[in-house]
């Protein structure tokens, strides 16, 4: 059973569901890696047409023979450059789309990457050094940590390697002989170096990130248990501070109220007495479990030390903490625990609130509820008990906390 907000009333601020609802993207990383290989290419391109332009240049100040400009021009510089620019923008479309598999967006990308090596070894191609550069694939694809991917895309820079040397032998105005061949196998050669060295790094990359994940998980764990309590599974103490900071920080974007109740156990010190304190863990235990299934994403449920326990309430105006309060009280009195031979179990509570939380501090609040619970505690016990602290600027001194 839950008590608190009427029917129909919002359950949390639009704020607080795009906080929860929000989800780390497992794919965005990878997508990025797409974009950012295909901004390598962008550059490459750029300064491929630059240094073509320094060597015409270069060509035309120390040469007594020049070449017609509109031959070299469009034949290596204005048709590679478009073709590879068009390229490019239509992988950046593809990837971009969501249509498109991400899986299949990474291959995009780096095929682009092959074509632009191809491409300047197609064109260049009195230039059999440029056979090297198909290293250039393989080695970006290991940002995947995907060796399959990494063979694939070997096998593709082997393929397009060889034919670019067919194409330097058969079609080239620079006669090769023989010596082709052999730059084509140191070629070749380094490439398949670079393919073990790829893979190496992505075997490597895989363990770390495996050991990054386990030591995530075990500071997960260990921040887990220290934020909670070890008798009640309720939240600890300690984690009070961060918890309402950032509860306090919600509920002042949301422009929404927040209230805390604090709640002592009527009578505890006669419980552990009479019955043993194995008998007193089971009383707060029982309490525990009322309160955790009151708690949610808006109610944060503390054991606060001892047999004190706080109810933090984003979203809860006054009366309507209230009416949590008030319903807990009701089924912990209504329960029976044979550890303390039936006896009924009762609780005082203090209640503060935050109409407007912008104007105040988590220390003011849990001092007006811890003084609003001394009052319940003086008027009688098993009471509830509220400070409506909104506006209130006056020092809390909380009384004597002799029960």
């Amino acid at each position: 059973m839950r008590f608190g907000r009427e029917k129909g009333e919002p359950s949390r601020c639009p704020v607080w569901g795009e906080i929860l609802m929000q989800k780390n993207d497992p794919n965005g990383m990878a997508e990025k890696w797409c974009r950012n290989i295909l901004s390598g290419c962008s550059i490459a391109i750029g300064i491929n047409t630059a240094v073509l332009i320094a060597v015409w240049a270069l060509y035309m100040a120390l040469t007594t023979n020049p070449i017609s400009p509109g031959s070299y021009w469009g034949r290596f510089i204005i048709a590679p450059t478009l073709c590879m620019l068009a390229l490019n923008f239509c992988a950046d479309r593809l990837i971009r789309s969501n249509r498109i598999p991400l899986q299949t967006k990474k291959y995009l990308a780096l095929c682009n990457a092959l074509a632009f090596c191809t491409f300047l070894c197609m064109v260049h191609s009195i230039l059999a050094a440029l056979l090297v550069t198909f290293v250039i694939p393989v080695f970006l694809s290991t940002v995947f940590a995907d060796g399959r991917i990494t063979r694939h895309i070997f096998i593709l820079s082997l393929a397009a390697q060889v034919l670019s040397a067919v194409k330097m032998h058969f079609f080239s105005t620079r006669d090769f002989g023989t010596w082709l061949w052999f730059e084509l196998i140191v070629a070749s050669a380094i490439l398949v170096a670079s393919y073990f060295f790829a893979e190496t790094l992505i075997q490597e990359g895989q363990y770390h990130i495996r050991s990054l994940k386990h030591s995530v998980r075990e500071r997960e764990q260990l921040e887990k248990r220290l934020q909670k309590d070890g008798c009640t599974g309720l939240y600890s103490h300690a984690s009070f501070e961060r918890l309402g900071r950032d509860a306090l920080a919600e509920c002042s974007a949301c422009r929404i109220p927040l209230s805390f109740s604090m709640l002592d156990l009527d009578n505890f010190k006669e419980i552990n007495d009479t019955y043993g304190h194995a008998a007193g863990d089971k009383v707060l235990r029982h309490l525990a479990r009322i309160l955790l299934n009151n708690s949610d994403a808006g109610i944060l449920a503390f054991r606060l030390g001892g047999d004190e326990f706080g109810l933090l309430m984003k979203g809860f105006a006054l009366p309507n903490a209230r009416n949590v309060c008030g319903g807990i009280q009701s089924l912990c009195a209504s329960s029976s625990l044979p550890e303390v031979d039936y006896r009924k179990i009762t609780f005082s509570c203090g209640i503060a609130s935050f109409a407007e939380p912008e104007i105040g501090d988590l220390m003011r609040l849990y001092e007006a509820a811890d003084a609003a619970m001394y009052q319940a505690k003086r008027n009688g016990k098993g009471r509830i008990e509220l400070w409506e602290t909104a506006g209130d600027r006056q020092s809390l001194h909380p009384p004597d906390k002799r029960r």
